[in-house]
């Protein structure tokens, strides 16, 4: 068969009818019940949210774990047999929305089922790097941009309502990066409304294609099964290098103030990782993709990093325009931001100036001793090979690391 993505078209999001173009594959006649047979036994974690008709974020759901087979008679209400009731039935349906928390194919098949390909739609990708979404009615994705790569999105059964805003929507959407997850920028506005917003109602058997930086906001109407793939573009590697830079920041801090800064399944990564570092490994990784080799990034590197003066200049003037409010209230921030500004000259209108000399002592105090004790000692470092200048040119071939949601 021959390539049916024109790429040409892909600089806004597209639907095709996949469908029409491969009714052969057997993923089409996945239901809740064939894919509860197809997972088995198997736990996962199950992302429960209320239904109080508020844009929530992440963060803001509870975990439960329970197979596919659990969770769907949890959503349909049906009645339970099982001694040992499972901790869904807790939650009712009726105030409540879930989906497993998705999961590669090779993380959540025992065997891979082989009931569709990619390349048959010209999608240069393998069947083990798609992700399964499955949710009951209402479940939901929230508002966010992914950082890096092409999203592609079959919609297998049931449908879904996606909002989709360009990048040039970003400074209406309120960008956040607290909770910090690799690749996901959060928007705590509400998409739905937006004069930019583009709504599509994706049906079972058609396909999505989602360009990179452009938000999104997905409601299941129904109960829902999807499977998508992101593939790589060329801007990725930089992409991934600028988001391990501000993993190493985001987990420093968390670690120092005691606030939650990373996202529950970077935290999760942390403790595998053994409690701490895993930022500074993420740098070495990224950077390795850049120049090639391996590379080796300590604590001094990237606080020399954060100091340069553009850098400086960027965080003292975000920092002022937050003015210690929003979620910082009340917080170890705000503690934090009245110390900077002790450091800032004033004007007669009372505003603080940034100064490159006044702003680096605070700038220290917040970044360099948290990532100091995530480092080896000076002599066991080596200093990482400077960046080419020009980090659009394509990179050397790398294993392409799973970008994360």
């Amino acid at each position: 068969m021959g390539e049916v993505i024109n790429e040409s078209c892909l600089v806004s999001p597209q639907v095709w009818d996949a469908k029409d173009i491969c009714p052969h594959w057997a993923l089409w006649n996945w239901t809740p019940s064939i894919l509860c047979q197809l997972l088995g036994n198997r736990s996962f974690q199950v992302r429960l949210t209320t239904l109080d008709g508020q844009l929530h974020e992440e963060d803001d759901s509870v975990l439960v774990e329970a197979s596919a087979s659990e969770f769907t008679d949890w959503f349909q209400e049906a009645p339970s047999n099982r001694q040992d009731e499972c901790r869904l039935r807790s939650y009712s349906p009726k105030f409540f929305s879930g989906c497993i928390n998705y999961k590669y194919f090779d993380q959540t098949f025992q065997t891979i089922p082989s009931h569709f390909n990619w390349r048959d739609l010209g999608i240069q990708a393998n069947i083990s790097d798609s992700v399964l979404w499955y949710g009951s009615p209402a479940s939901s994705t929230p508002l966010h941009f992914d950082t890096y790569g092409q999203n592609f999105v079959l919609q297998v059964f049931g449908s879904k309502t996606w909002y989709l805003l360009p990048p040039s929507a970003t400074p209406r959407m309120s960008p956040t990066r607290i909770p910090f997850e690799e690749s996901s920028v959060w928007g705590r506005a509400d998409p739905r409304n937006d004069p930019e917003v583009k709504r599509i109602r994706l049906e079972a058997g058609q396909l999505l294609f989602v360009p990179p930086k452009w938000w999104h906001f997905v409601v299941a109407n129904e109960p829902s099964i999807s499977v998508n793939v992101w593939r790589p573009v060329e801007s990725d590697p930089f992409e991934r290098l600028k988001e391990a830079v501000g993993r190493a920041v985001a987990e420093s801090l968390a670690a120092t103030s005691g606030e939650v800064l990373l996202a529950r399944s970077e935290r999760e990564e942390e403790e595998e990782e053994g409690g701490g570092g895993a930022g500074l490994k993420a740098l070495e990784i990224a950077l390795s993709g850049l120049v090639g080799g391996d590379a080796t990034v300590s604590a001094a590197d990237v606080v020399d990093a954060i100091l340069s003066p553009e850098v400086v200049d960027g965080i003292a003037r975000r920092l002022l325009a937050r003015g210690g409010g929003g979620r910082s209230e009340g917080s170890k921030w705000k503690v934090r931001l009245q110390q900077m500004n002790r450091f800032l000259p004033q004007r007669s209108g009372g505003r603080g100036v940034p100064s490159r000399s006044s702003l680096k002592a605070p700038i220290v105090s917040l970044f360099i001793k948290p990532l100091a004790s995530q480092t080896a000692p000076p002599q066991a470092v080596c200093t990482p090979p400077l960046l080419p200048s020009t980090h659009h040119a394509s990179p050397p071939p790398q294993p392409t690391p799973r970008l994360t949601k």
